[in-house]
């Protein structure tokens, strides 16, 4: 009897421990694990935004308002640098455009465009460049004005070429030395006019 009594302890408690080995593997297995695989996403997100290549997004709001010779279109363009260095911004004459839209059997038919690029207010003490220069998370505002003498629908459309040591490098590896290429950030708007 005694024997089988040794039997039965020595059963039960290896199956205590075994209970014990199960429940530390599960352990070990869902939370020292999981608290790992967190850890390494952390760095790679933190990779991510430490190298993250600069750019820039565009918002732009259209308000009309109304004049004795028409309705005027305020463009009000908002810049945001999302990248980790600095971004320079081409506003060269073209940079912005209007244009009238008609339709002809159905499809879009376009004016010819004015460009507005040029009409930015140069000042009297300070000179106004034809580019900007936007810092990491930072924003910049820029606005156009154009007189539509005319009812209708009209494009706005903002479209400039981005330069930065990183956009640059990034061009070079797509496009190759000497590409005609350039990165761009930009935003349509289609406009009702009514006069």
């Amino acid at each position: 009897m005694k024997i089988v009594e040794k039997v039965t302890i020595a059963k039960e408690v290896f199956s205590i421990l075994a209970a014990i080995c199960v429940a530390a593997w599960a352990v070990y297995g869902t939370w020292v694990k999981r608290e790992q695989s967190i850890a390494e996403l952390q760095v790679i997100e933190l990779q991510q935004k430490t190298s993250l290549m600069s750019s820039v997004l565009t918002e732009m709001t259209v308000k009309q308002f109304m004049t004795k010779s028409g309705v005027v279109l305020a463009m009000e363009i908002t810049l945001e640098n999302i990248g980790n260095e600095d971004v320079r911004i081409s506003l060269d004459k073209n940079s912005i455009l209007v244009t009238k839209m008609k339709f002809k059997d159905g499809q879009v038919v376009y004016d010819e465009p004015v460009y507005l690029g040029h009409s930015r207010y140069q000042g009297q003490n300070k000179i106004t460049l034809p580019y900007i220069d936007i810092g990491p998370h930072e924003k910049y505002d820029i606005s156009y004005a154009y007189e539509a003498s005319t009812s209708g629908l009209y494009l706005v459309r903002f479209l400039s070429t981005m330069q930065s040591n990183s956009i640059d490098s990034k061009t070079k590896e797509n496009f190759g030395e000497g590409g005609f290429i350039k990165y761009s950030t930009g935003i349509d708007r289609i406009v009702n006019v009514r006069q």
